[in-house]
């Protein structure tokens, strides 16, 4: 043998596999043949995989991995195929019982079965994708099925750390950044291809909507990957205002010639047929809040104003605190810092420091709660000790006023000359509820709707819609359109918006309005609007306040929207690519 180690009978490595071949080769003679016997066989050879031999087909070079010309033919019993290489003409065994192949040429079977959504199936990129494009026409006839756990870090779902992820987790649905999401699993398996180092978390609680025949299920996550990258990051901006950040080779469902293809995003070109989600299903389950365990979240000075009240205080916490337990069991009451040290469990009032109002620990969610949410952020803001809601319109203010009423809330009017009134809800613990339970963040820019919106039953969630459009929407009305919309200049506000729609089966689109076209303003403008038969549906499910539905008025039989939809998804064109640069880590997700 001419290697330099010991052969073991196994081939382990590219030297045993060359000299094996090269033992096959001296065992079968290979026929020579010329160019001008090439070129005759070529004329004389019928078209089309399947049909009598000899017959023309298209190979691949082994040496240049260029597409040439190839002719399949039989002599001496056995099929061979030769090409016609940049290097010349290559010739290789194909069966070697021609018998054998007119036996299974009996089965050919044309007909597409397996299909793989990772390839582009134009077959313009043959032979180089994996999987089957328009071009092969064989049936499997042996599938491989590669089962690891590992990842090479080259697939296609590479999406920055400040792009936003619809998640189901421990039952909970809620919307959280892929950098959130990270920080709560342990990213201890390495893997490392082609240079490019990265790691992944196994997980068991996460689930995520994936597309499944047109339909968005809900599929649990097996892993999530990460890596660190340092370049563009492709921003695709879709004809209703739907926006995507991801890296150039991610790939993106292309909605062609009625059949789904992926591309990768860098290949993507303005006019391209995108999918984009306009309806999911969500049940939602959330009506209280366990306002002891959410209070944790609190800032240390504020847990120790607010007071836990119905309780037996027991006097061993003078050796600790001093006197003033005994004051505490005289009110029977203990700050909230202290009640988080003995850990009682039970269902107790919350006040603060000298107030009398009080909230139970277990709070309801009612409708007219989520409503009076959907008011504060369409127009509310934060005091140091309060919080305040802007009412321009008589009909809202009555509305507000109802609400109030239900919800016993402390409250006061504030109107200065010349400006709109101000509810005021004068209640530290609303404050304290609207800040760190909702987690409705301060700022106009910076609006967003209660972190756990989507896990609320449908009668909140529509409540909660009520509140928003009530407050701060708007009805256009023409001699040939009809629409109900919403501005903000959050945009994370707005994308809050669209799943809330979608959560109850409404299309939406989104309008940008930049600052520069509007006078005096500091930031872009977001428009939301309804429209066609979407609208008659938001109108029959949400309760609008007067005025809307006088503008409105009788809702006549509404053209559809003038998109594609199919199930779940909507056929959204690409209205403009951008891109930007990028450092940071990357994320993917494995679904099972």
């Amino acid at each position: 043998m001419d290697f330099n180690f010991a052969y073991t009978g196994v081939p382990t490595g590219a030297k045993e596999f060359k000299y094996l071949l090269n033992q096959v080769k001296d065992v079968v003679k290979y026929p020579e043949i010329t160019e001008e016997e090439f070129e005759e066989l070529l004329k004389t050879a019928t078209v089309g995989y399947g049909n009598p031999l000899p017959h023309r087909t298209k190979s691949l070079c082994p040496e240049s991995k260029e597409v040439v010309p190839a002719v399949v033919w039989e002599k001496d019993g056995k099929v061979w195929i030769t090409k016609k290489c940049p290097e010349g003409l290559i010739t290789e065994l194909y069966y070697e019982d021609v018998k054998t192949y007119e036996r299974f040429r009996k089965w050919l079977f044309k007909e597409k079965v397996l299909e793989n959504y990772h390839v582009d199936r134009s077959g313009a990129n043959c032979p180089f994708d994996c999987g089957l494009c328009k071009r092969h026409y064989s049936h499997t006839c042996l599938l491989n099925i590669v089962v690891t756990n590992r990842c090479n870090l080259s697939c296609w779902y590479c999406l920055p750390a400040d792009e936003e992820l619809l998640i189901r987790k421990n039952g909970e649905v809620k919307l959280v950044k892929f950098g959130e999401l990270a920080k709560d699993y342990e990213f201890d398996h390495e893997v490392e291809v082609d240079g490019i180092r990265g790691s992944y978390a196994v997980v068991d609680d996460l689930e995520v909507l994936s597309f499944r025949n047109f339909r968005a299920e809900w599929c649990k996550v097996a892993k999530i990957f990460k890596r660190f990258y340092r370049g563009k990051i492709v921003k695709i901006t879709t004809k209703t205002g739907r926006v995507l950040r991801v890296t150039p080779e991610h790939r993106i469902f292309v909605y062609q010639n009625g059949s789904i293809v992926k591309r990768v995003a860098d290949k993507l070109k303005v006019g391209d047929r995108v999918l984009s989600l306009f309806r999911f299903n969500v049940k939602g389950n959330l009506k209280v809040l366990n306002l002891l365990k959410e209070f944790k979240k609190l800032p240390v000075k504020e847990q120790r104003m607010t007071f836990v009240r119905g309780l037996d205080v027991n006097t061993r916490l003078s050796k600790k605190y001093g006197n003033v337990v005994y004051s505490w069991k005289q009110r029977k009451s203990i700050p909230l810092n202290v009640f988080y040290e003995i850990d009682l469990n039970g269902c107790y009032e919350i006040g603060r420091n000298a107030t009398r109002y009080t909230i139970p620990s277990n709070f309801e969610i009612t409708p007219e709660f989520s409503k009076l949410v959907g008011y504060f952020v369409s127009d509310g803001n934060y005091t140091n000790k309060d919080i305040r809601i802007t009412v321009g319109k008589s009909d809202a203010e009555e509305e507000l006023f109802e609400i109030i009423r239900k919800l016993n809330l402390p409250h006061s009017v504030l109107k200065a000359n010349g400006k709109a009134k101000q509810l005021v809800i004068g209640s530290r613990l609303i404050r304290l509820l609207f800040k760190y339970v909702l987690e409705i963040p301060e700022g106009a820019k910076n609006k967003r709707l209660p972190r756990f919106f989507l896990d609320l039953p449908i009668d909140l969630r529509l409540a909660l819609l009520s509140g928003l459009l009530n407050g701060d929407g708007y009805v256009v009305r023409g001699k040939r359109h009809l629409s109900l919309g919403y501005a903000n200049v959050s945009r994370d506000l707005i994308r809050d918006i669209l799943y809330l729609l979608a959560s109850i089966g409404v299309f939406a689109r989104v309008h940008r309005v930049e600052k520069e076209k509007v006078k005096g303003a500091n930031y872009d403008l977001y428009k939301i609007y309804v429209a066609g038969k979407d609208l008659v549906r938001l109108v029959n499910l949400v309760k609008l306040r007067r005025g809307h539905l006088d503008r409105i008025g009788l809702l006549n039989e509404r053209k559809d929207a003038r998109i594609e939809k199919i199930e779940d998804y909507i056929i959204d064109e690409i209205a403009r690519i951008e891109f930007e640069d990028y450092e940071g880590y990357v994320y993917d997700l494995e679904v099972e």
